[in-house]
């Protein structure tokens, strides 16, 4: 029986930073643009429907941040080793939690 050997098997994995091109840089930022546009409309056409909206959607948008950040600290602090695949994404919903306090 012949053994394996296992220098012949290995090989190097190498991810690049992730560089989004520039269509799909205008499509977020059209995206951004209609959004706001929407919100703009929405709030001038009837403002008590509109402030509504954006303060459910605001609320929203941070439960998911400060449930990212819970996450996050609860596995942080408990030291969990099964996390470490998808902390990132926990660490992710986070990271837009400046330009709330905006």
């Amino acid at each position: 029986m012949a053994q394996s050997n296992h220098s012949d098997h290995q090989e190097s994995l190498y991810l690049a930073k992730f560089a989004p091109s520039s269509s799909l840089v205008t499509l977020v930022l059209a995206m951004v643009g209609l959004g706001i546009l929407g919100t703009a409309v929405g709030i001038f056409m009837n403002p008590a429907r509109g402030w509504a909206g954006y303060l459910t959607a605001f609320f929203f948008v941070t439960c998911l941040g400060v449930g990212g950040l819970f996450f996050a600290t609860i596995n942080h602090i408990a030291k969990a080793g099964w996390s470490v695949s998808i902390r990132r994404l926990s660490e992710a919903m986070t990271s837009f939690m400046p330009a709330i306090l905006a």
